[in-house]
């Protein structure tokens, strides 16, 4: 029979800053970018598709019960028209281009 294993706070703080876990992260959103860049460029959303990159980084932990400062990487969109365009508005249709391409 195995015993129970318990993983330390620290330990698991650790784990979610390693490097393992910010390339996968990392890995996923270079996957992402592409296609949200080509799903917007489709829709005629040139300025959004230009204005599309990559941020990371590592979450204070202000909001996490345990304080958990844990790594993130994120595709954003920077243009004027970037939250019109994915949630829409009285005169732009909803494109949820980032939402869509999540599945990258």
């Amino acid at each position: 029979m195995f015993g129970k294993v318990i993983i330390g706070r620290d330990t698991l703080d650790e784990m979610q800053r390693s490097e393992p876990v910010r390339k996968a992260l990392l890995r996923k959103a270079a996957r992402i970018l592409p296609r949200a860049q080509r799903l917007a460029a489709e829709a005629g959303a040139i300025e959004f598709s230009r204005s599309l990159q990559i941020v990371s980084g590592i979450r204070p932990g202000t909001k996490s019960p345990r304080g958990y400062k844990r790594a993130f990487v994120q595709v954003i969109a920077t243009s004027d028209d970037a939250e019109d365009l994915e949630h829409g508005n009285a005169g732009v249709n909803k494109q949820a281009i980032l939402r869509r391409s999540i599945g990258a």
